[in-house]
Parts: structure tokens; sequence; C-alpha cells
């Protein structure tokens, strides 16, 4: 298994764990399958050649395969240039148990220490996702907050827990 960034060569690669993602796990991220799938190939390409340097999608390769997935991105504002936003982390279930969620957030971690003023981290996760929390936690975050029914689906709400790492 090889933890690198995912490029534009990786478009066809990403997709398939992105959709996988949203269809195994749709409570788990904003997007929804049924508004990504439609995004072709060629779409996603276009995405990783235009995205600005400081931001990075990493991806646990299995050869051609994309095992599990995270992303981090620096806003382009000026006022919140000392932080960056982890999103979109998923492994998928036939490779979970083998810490390749610890090698994505090392990853994703180590890429922001190299973004010159970057003081802090920030993710969001749902609050009953004892998993992702543990992986988290473990990577020195901590919970500073919570946002009741961050994510409506399928009639169900779900609450979110902010958490942060100080770098």
């Amino acid at each position: 298994m090889i933890v690198r960034k995912v490029t534009a060569s990786d478009a066809e690669a990403f997709r398939d764990c992105r959709l996988a993602a949203l269809r195994d796990e749709p409570t788990s991220f904003l997007s929804s399958y049924e508004e990504e799938e439609p995004r072709t190939v060629e779409m996603v390409r276009e995405r990783f050649v235009a995205q600005r340097p400081e931001n990075a999608t990493f991806g646990a390769f299995d050869a051609e395969k994309i095992a599990g997935i995270i992303a981090i991105f620096h806003e382009p504002r000026s006022k919140r240039l000392h932080k960056m936003n982890i999103v979109s982390v998923y492994v998928r279930p036939e490779y979970r148990g083998r810490k390749i969620g610890h090698a994505l957030m090392e990853a994703a971690i180590a890429h922001a220490r190299c973004i010159p003023g970057v003081e802090r981290i920030e993710l969001g996760v749902r609050a009953d996702n004892s998993a992702a929390k543990a992986l988290y936690l473990a990577h020195g975050f901590v919970t500073w907050g919570r946002e009741p029914e961050f994510l409506q689906y399928d009639g169900q709400r779900y609450d979110e827990d902010h958490m942060s790492l100080q770098l």
C-alpha cells in the first residue's frame, strides 16, 4: 500500500473510490451519490488540474485501486490562512483494520505542516462515528463543539462534532 497525492492521472480511480464512499456511508459526507455520480472522469481530472497547490487529496493505493482517501484544503480567505480543513476521509470496508486511515491522516498533517503560516487543522465528524473519532483523537485532535442536526438524510438527522489539531 502506497499513500501519495492523488493527481489528474488518478481521476478514474479517485472517482470510483469517492462514489463508493458516498454509496457506502451516505451520512458521513455532505455530498450525495446522486450529486456526484454525473461528474465524469474528465470533470474529476479537470478538478485536480485546477486545484490550488496548497490543497491536496491523498490516496492509499493498492496497485491502481484507491483503498482510501483524505483531502485537506486551505481556504483562500486572508483571515483564515492560519487554518486548513480535512474532508472526505474514507477507507473502503475491505481495507479497514490495516491502519490505512492513520497513514492517510499522517500524510494530510505532514502536508499542512509544510504550508507556511498554518497553525491549525479543523474537521467535522458525525457525532456517533466512534471509529472516525478514535482515529482523529489518536492524532491529537480535540473536540471543541457539536452542531445539532448538521445533516439530514432519509428522514433522520445527525449531529456533527467539530475537532481541531493545533500544529
